[in-house]
């Protein structure tokens, strides 16, 4: 079993006769059923795949994650702080790429702090890795194949078809907890419930997966130290590392471009003009390119995330689009809040269920906003000169007034702060910069003002550089 800090009550902590049904074993259930279990709970897992440790092919998005510090808090409670590290490889700020035919590399650093980074990590992987976990816990148990037919609120039942054997199994618990993904079935019981609240946006935008392979020497063909974007202003290409030396290269750009693209020509000549230095380092892309499925971007929100004793949490609660990368590291938030309201409550679902909406509907409402957001930034904003001079900004003022002063990518990326008060703390700063851009005009004709009467034979260079000012107001 995994070493490292219990959660909570402890595996021992009057709990053993309580049963958990967790519905989805991805990134979030695997994760929830270790922390139920070091509880001391009884917890069945559903899962609608097979599972994916003997899978050939994985179905789902593939998209690579990046593990920051919420994430990573959340598997140290559980003791499982070293797979994390284990398996990603780090990445400590972007690489921007221009478009050119040998671009000269540009480094941003992710965090104020030049040790702060994150881990590029491959979702297939991790989650193996943490089924593997949760199993050796006695009081787990997974059942693959397993699709979800029907929720029960009142009895805290579900039905399941086992589509091995096709029988129809009814499974009734204490408590049922759905992290079964932005197409929850869970979720999809909650919506036919009186005063459930539900939103779903589809962005016009999609992507493909690609993949960079090795140099033909094994070793990586671009620096790994970092997120390479080629920001486009309406689309984008990233590429993150694998610890295998290769990189997932993901194309974002409107469904119409995708649309646009019929011939591997088409694809051949796109990508020769936006991004050329990726060709010559990836000459299979339109084979590659009609051979990956194109991916959907989806927003959801609801509220609440609770009925009775059936809640979701994850993607099935909050699925948000991945531009800030912090996709699994809030989903894996919501388990680590979970069980401090369980330790708060003394695990009294009663009070448990109700305290997770209030705490986590604002706090993912806010992440999920902050992600749509992020694309622009992402696409565009990073290699605009206005965007580094705040950068710079951001870090000077984090410098002087470190506790008060975050910039925004360290509070969500590198921090535990809540999503809600991120926001509050980004507008507040906003402001002040605002109000220091109001205020500089001034104090720039006030200090040449007195330049020009104490030091006369600057009046022309004072004339000339008000003059340039003026224009730029």
């Amino acid at each position: 079993m995994d070493s490292g800090t219990s959660t909570g009550a402890g595996e021992n902590s009057g709990n053993e006769n309580k049963s958990i049904i967790v519905v989805g074993a991805g990134l979030a259930g695997s994760l929830l059923a270790v922390y139920l279990a070091k509880r001391g709970y009884k917890v069945d897992v559903y899962e609608r795949r097979e599972d994916i440790r003997t899978a050939e092919i994985v179905e789902g998005r593939s998209i690579n994650l990046a593990l920051s510090t919420r994430g990573l808090t959340a598997l140290e409670k559980a003791g499982m702080g070293h797979i994390g590290r284990q398996l990603g490889t780090p990445m400590y700020g972007r690489i921007i790429h221009a478009q050119e035919e040998d671009p000269k590399l540009q480094f941003q650093q992710y965090g104020v702090d030049p040790k702060q980074h994150l881990m590029s990590i491959s979702r297939t992987v991790l989650n193996e890795r943490l089924i593997t976990a949760a199993e050796e816990y006695p009081l787990v148990k997974f059942h693959f194949k397993h699709r979800c037919l029907k929720t029960d609120f009142a009895k805290t039942s579900i039905q399941f078809l086992n589509e091995e054997t096709g029988e129809t199994v009814t499974a009734t618990a204490d408590v049922i907890l759905g992290s079964d993904g932005a197409y929850s079935s869970v979720r999809a019981a909650l919506q036919k419930t009186q005063y459930f609240n539900f939103s779903q946006y589809f962005l016009d935008h999609a992507y493909k997966e690609l993949t960079l392979s090795p140099a033909a020497d094994g070793s990586y063909q671009l620096p790994s130290n970092g997120l390479h974007i080629w920001p486009r202003e309406n689309f984008m290409l990233i590429g993150l590392p694998n610890l295998d030396k290769s990189f997932t290269i993901t194309l974002f750009m409107p469904v119409k471009m995708f649309e646009s693209l019929q011939t591997k020509e088409d694809v051949r000549r796109f990508f020769s003009i936006y991004f050329p230095d990726a060709l010559r380092l990836m000459p299979n892309v339109p084979d590659q390119y009609f051979a990956n499925p194109t991916g959907s971007l989806v927003w959801i929100k609801c509220d609440p995330h609770h009925k009775d004793h059936v809640a979701i949490l994850g993607d099935a609660a909050h699925a948000m689009v991945p531009f800030y990368g912090q996709g699994m590291n809030c989903c894996f938030e919501d388990v680590r809040v979970l069980d401090e309201l369980l330790e708060k409550y003394n695990d009294d679902w009663d009070q448990v269920l109700p305290a997770l909406t209030a705490t986590r509907t604002k706090n993912t409402d806010a992440i999920c906003q902050l992600s749509y957001r992020n694309y622009k930034e992402m696409s565009s904003h990073v290699s605009h000169a206005d965007y580094l001079l705040r950068k710079k900004f951001d870090t000077m003022m984090n410098y002087f007034f470190p506790a008060s002063w975050i910039p925004l990518y360290s509070m969500v990326t590198f921090s535990n702060i809540p999503y809600s008060e991120v926001i509050e703390r980004s507008e507040w700063q906003d402001r002040v910069v605002g109000k220091i851009k109001t205020a500089a005009p001034v104090v720039a004709l006030g200090a040449a003002s007195l330049l020009a009467l104490y030091f006369p034979r600057s009046r022309a260079f004072v004339r000339q550089a008000l003059t340039n000012l003026a224009d730029r107001l």
